[in-house]
């Protein structure tokens, strides 16, 4: 608790004194767009994604993913995503977008489908009793309103696994889903957001348009990037911390965040 209160201080701050000096200087400041990021949408906390979401309909102009433009300055564009296509996500927070028509993109780990994730490293979390929806229930969402990514196929840590097991991993998915789904899966999200440059040549191999990470990222950098950052949000969030999210106000978490890794990347090289 006391470290989400002093992120949400900084982000403040950085909204304050930050942001308006970046939009000033920012070559991309007329092409302004967040990309969010939801994974499983637990009992009790409907209320708080409804509020959240009619938000984002009065503040920003909702877009899909891979929109291109034009793009109206000053106008905030958002994109909506969801993790994993959680059975909770799908029965709870599909049917509030569709009712607001707001689009978004789900991202499938193919291998999982109707089985609970067994990749979570935590049993302890909430999203331990949840699933994967089935292919019967992702099909059932109305195709002009949602775009299909992939989430590999058993959703690993990429960096870790040999080249061949990568690939298969990336390129599997890709045309598993195509199947499954019967659409053009042309973009990928990274499980636990971890890829490596090698990951990155695999996926441009294996011909995705767009790969996106878990790292924030200031709102004003280009869209059309193609390892793209998000900004992880959750229904239980506090308005105001949701606001701030949704502004990118988080993104000076970036460069905080990229420290951490070096360091960890230090301690177990010796």
């Amino acid at each position: 608790m006391v470290l989400r209160i002093v992120k949400l201080l900084i982000s403040a701050a950085y909204a304050l004194a930050v942001q308006p000096l970046y939009r000033h200087l920012s070559r991309c400041r007329d092409r302004s767009c967040i990309l969010l990021y939801y994974h499983a949408v637990p009992p009790g906390t409907e209320a708080g994604l409804a509020r959240q979401l009619d938000y984002l309909v009065k503040a920003a102009t909702p877009v899909p993913l891979g929109f291109g433009g034009p793009f109206v300055p000053k106008v905030r564009y958002v994109i909506v995503t969801i993790d994993d296509a959680f059975r909770s996500a799908v029965e709870r927070a599909v049917p509030e977008l569709l009712k607001r028509r707001i689009p978004f993109a789900v991202f499938v780990p193919a291998g999982g489908l109707g089985q609970p994730p067994g990749w979570l490293e935590d049993p302890g979390r909430r999203e331990a009793s949840d699933s994967v929806a089935t292919a019967e229930a992702l099909r059932a969402i109305p195709p002009e309103s949602v775009v299909f990514g992939s989430h590999t196929i058993s959703h690993p840590h990429l960096p870790r696994l040999a080249k061949d097991e990568a690939r298969r991993e990336i390129q599997g998915s890709r045309r598993q889903l195509e199947a499954l789904l019967g659409r053009d899966i042309l973009y990928l999200s990274f499980p636990f957001g971890d890829f490596s440059p090698r990951d990155l040549d695999l996926c441009r191999e294996a011909g995705y348009r767009q790969v996106l990470t878990s790292g924030y990222e200031p709102a004003f950098s280009p869209p059309d990037r193609f390892a793209k950052g998000r900004i992880g949000v959750n229904p239980s969030d506090w308005m105001i911390e949701f606001k701030l999210k949704a502004a990118g106000d988080y993104a000076w978490m970036a460069p905080v965040s990229a420290l951490k890794k070096s360091f960890k990347n230090v301690l177990s090289f010796h």
